[in-house]
């Protein structure tokens, strides 16, 4: 029962926060995703930092792009590595436990899944082009950028 009423209040959360995030006006360019690195420093590097902090949103924008396509790809392998291994090392039937650890390779694998490529879309998403276009215009409009920030842009 406690599972369902959590259950429940997330969901509810999540809609309530879907529903005014609609509400909010969006004043990002419509086309900013078609942007290319040059385009975006030229467009909006005005000074040096906004230039280092647009080439480091592009580099983990890239990393993440590329993980999309790497962690699947990773689990896959790794999925027939185990059932190659598994089926080598206890060729018996199911009397043996063979199931017992098919099961626990899948669960594994789906499990590694889901959970990389999870990681990778948020990453994605963190470091989108939208989310680098308003960090831009806060540190131009005169909001400082974090010290955290400042620290991992310092060397692009």
């Amino acid at each position: 029962m406690k599972t369902i009423s959590f259950l429940s209040a997330l969901l509810v959360f999540f809609a309530a926060s879907f529903a005014s995030n609609n509400f909010l006006k969006d004043t990002t360019p419509p086309n900013i995703n078609k942007y290319t690195k040059e385009q975006f420093l030229n467009k909006y590097g005005s000074d040096e930092t906004s230039q280092k902090l647009i080439r480091y949103y592009y580099a983990k924008h890239k990393s993440a792009k590329k993980s999309l396509y790497f962690f699947p790809a990773l689990t896959v392998l790794s999925g027939i590595y185990l059932a190659v291994l598994s089926s080598a090392s206890y060729p018996g039937t199911a009397d043996d436990g063979y199931i017992f650890l098919a099961i626990l390779g899948v669960g594994y694998v789906v499990s590694l899944f889901l959970m990389l490529s999870i990681l990778a879309w948020v990453n994605r998403k963190k470091y989108s082009p939208q989310k680098l276009y308003n960090k831009v215009m806060d540190y131009q409009g005169g909001k400082p950028l974090s010290k955290k920030l400042k620290r991992k842009i310092k060397f692009f």
